[in-house]
């Protein structure tokens, strides 16, 4: 907080896993089913790559009314 009506937050992630990825071409060709793209098996590329995903975020929050007087019930 750096007032009672301003707050900043800063937050970094690092998300870390294995992972499928897409082949990077098209497979040519024809297979018994018709077009080998359209053949779900040859979407992904062989074996898993692992992934390092850095994420940083910063937020700003304003309270309004920048004013407030709060009175306790007697």
């Amino acid at each position: 907080f750096f007032t009672r009506w301003l707050a900043a937050m800063l937050e970094i992630r690092d998300y870390m896993f294995l992972d499928e990825l897409e082949n990077p071409a098209i497979v040519p060709g024809n297979g018994p089913n018709g077009p080998l793209a359209q053949d779900p098996s040859t979407w992904l590329s062989d074996g898993t790559n692992f992934t390092n995903h850095v994420q940083a975020q910063l937020g700003i929050s304003v309270f309004l009314p920048f004013t407030w007087e709060y009175k306790l019930p007697k």
